[in-house]
C-alpha cells in the first residue's frame, strides 16, 4: 500500500514537472559551419544563407540574401 502511494505521489510530481509555464526553447537549426558570407536584407552579415534563415526563424521575420559577401 505504501508503494502504491509513493508510486501515486511520483507521479503527480512528474505531471506537475512536466505541465511547467516556462517559455518554450528556442527552436533548433542546424546549419552547416562554412563561411560563405551574406548579406541579409536587414543590412547584417550572416556566415552563410542557412544561418540567415535560421535568424529569421528565431526572430519570427522575414529575411532574404540582399547579397554574397558580408555587408
Amino acid at each position: 500500500m505504501r508503494f502504491l502511494a509513493l508510486f501515486t505521489l511520483c507521479l503527480l510530481a512528474l505531471v506537475a514537472l512536466s505541465t511547467s509555464t516556462e517559455p518554450a526553447a528556442e527552436p533548433f537549426c542546424a546549419c552547416p559551419r562554412n563561411l560563405d558570407w551574406v548579406c541579409g536584407s536587414d543590412n547584417r552579415s550572416y556566415p552563410n544563407a542557412c544561418e540567415l534563415g535560421c535568424s529569421a526563424q528565431r526572430q519570427g521575420r522575414s529575411l532574404s540574401v540582399a547579397r554574397k559577401g558580408q555587408c
